[in-house]
């Protein structure tokens, strides 16, 4: 990341989030020693569970680590839905978009936290960190001005994460970015180095012909080209024909942080998608360990795969920077 960058990301958090900027590089990790991962496994797009901590293999670096397991189901969520809410939203769309806004409020749980920022030209707070319920301030949403959607994602990234609670980003955009201070280089900089987990959904006109096949449900998950397509491309803005703007940029930015990229037709239930992505994340693993074997500074990579037989989608973060 350039110092320009840097330092407009920090003016994002800062100007728009009202919290003061940590000059200190952020560890993904808990405790001392400790790291702790979101693993998310799959068989055939479903959820695979009962696994515990022998069914898993997680290299640090290369090196095999005695990891711990726990059920996400048990841990508390701070969750931040960051929604577009420019000018190329209004009407039904914004309609759709603050009713499901409302409707996750009832699906966190008493001691989850939620924050909602929209996406406009600038960046607006609707509803601070707080206990989920209602609140009036989300009715009042209005769609205007062009999209910074790059400020947005990195300044939902680089939210502090408070121990013992997860974090869970849910982005709902066109993908289109037309008045940033961020680029996408320093996007996915920061993207390695946030605690949180970003699952980035994307309504297109007619998903479920560009996915190649109808599936249950109104969510057409990410499928493997177009993980094969976040190569260097990433950095680059991207509207090739049968997908969406920065597809590319999208696509890395959630492999980065072991998220989802979900393409949903814009016509489809906000709710039953904002619905079935918590539900979805909240049957992921957490694996934790302690490091052996591997120094504790500088970039870690990642490896996890599940010792059991067939073919298995198991997906989590690429790595973290040690302190």
């Amino acid at each position: 990341m350039t110092r320009r960058s840097a330092a407009a990301a920090a003016w994002i958090v800062a100007a728009v989030l009202g919290a003061a900027a940590d000059a200190q590089v952020p560890v993904f990790r808990a405790g001392v020693d400790a790291v702790i991962v979101d693993v998310d496994v799959r068989n055939g797009g479903r959820p695979v569970t009962g696994l515990v901590a022998a069914d898993f293999e997680l290299l640090d670096n290369g090196v095999a680590q005695t990891v711990d397991v726990r059920s996400l189901k048990d841990v508390p969520l701070d969750v931040t839905l960051l929604v577009d809410a420019s000018g190329s939203v209004d009407g039904r769309r914004l309609d759709r978009l603050k009713s499901g806004v409302r409707d996750t409020a009832q699906w966190l749980r008493a001691d989850d936290r939620w924050t909602v920022i929209a996406i406009e030209h600038v960046l607006r707070e609707i509803v601070p960190t707080q206990a989920p319920r209602a609140t009036a301030a989300v009715d009042a949403l209005r769609a205007s001005g062009g999209t910074a959607l790059y400020d947005g994602l990195g300044a939902a990234l680089m939210q502090p994460t408070t121990p013992g609670r997860r974090q869970l980003i849910v982005a709902y955009t066109d993908g289109d970015d037309t008045s940033s201070i961020l680029d996408p280089a320093s996007l996915l900089e920061i993207a390695l180095r946030s605690n949180a987990l970003m699952d980035i959904v994307v309504p297109v006109e007619n998903a479920r012909d560009q996915a190649g096949s109808p599936q249950s449900g109104p969510m057409v998950q990410q499928t493997a080209s177009l993980v094969n397509r976040a190569t260097s491309a990433a950095l680059k803005t991207t509207h090739a024909e049968g997908g969406f703007p920065n597809e590319s940029t999208l696509t890395e930015l959630t492999t980065r942080t072991g998220g989802r990229l979900v393409v949903v037709d814009y016509k489809d239930s906000v709710s039953t998608t904002f619905k079935r992505v918590l539900d979805e994340y909240r049957t992921s693993y957490l694996l934790q360990y302690t490091r052996t074997g591997v120094d504790a500074s500088g970039w870690h990579d990642l490896a996890v795969r599940v010792k059991r037989p067939g073919h298995l989608d198991v997906r989590a973060r690429r790595g973290y920077w040690g302190g």
